[in-house]
């Protein structure tokens, strides 16, 4: 997993589980809300010093940002075989949204066609 992801990942569970908002906690660490954002969904690459204080707002030492996160992540195809346990219109409205080709073949109901102009 890439590093920015793992730390973002650890981030959000332990701001999460310390029961602050992101505002909170940015204002916390001096660091501005958009930022913890972009860590948090692993598209920000923080410094040593944006890392220290994070762990000092979060009561933790640094390297526990880095570990590998504790939660399972269920992979993509786990996901797809309970939506195929689902009847086909909840799995065709749960993966399918706005696509009224599978939307129809799946509910029986017919896409909308505008009308021809002229």
């Amino acid at each position: 997993m890439d590093v920015r992801r793992r730390v973002g990942q650890n981030l959000r569970r332990l701001r999460q589980e310390s029961g602050r908002s992101q505002e909170d906690f940015a204002f916390e660490c001096g660091i501005h809300r958009t930022y913890i954002s972009g860590l948090e969904r692993g598209i920000r690459n923080p410094t040593v010093l944006v890392l220290e204080k994070i762990a000092q707002a979060l009561d933790i030492p640094a390297a526990v940002l880095l570990e590998e996160p504790h939660e399972v992540v269920r992979p993509f195809r786990s996901v797809m075989s309970r939506a195929s346990a689902m009847p086909s219109w909840s799995a065709a409205i749960m993966f399918k949204v706005g696509d009224q080709r599978t939307l129809s073949r799946s509910t029986g109901a017919r896409p909308a066609v505008p009308p021809p102009i002229g």
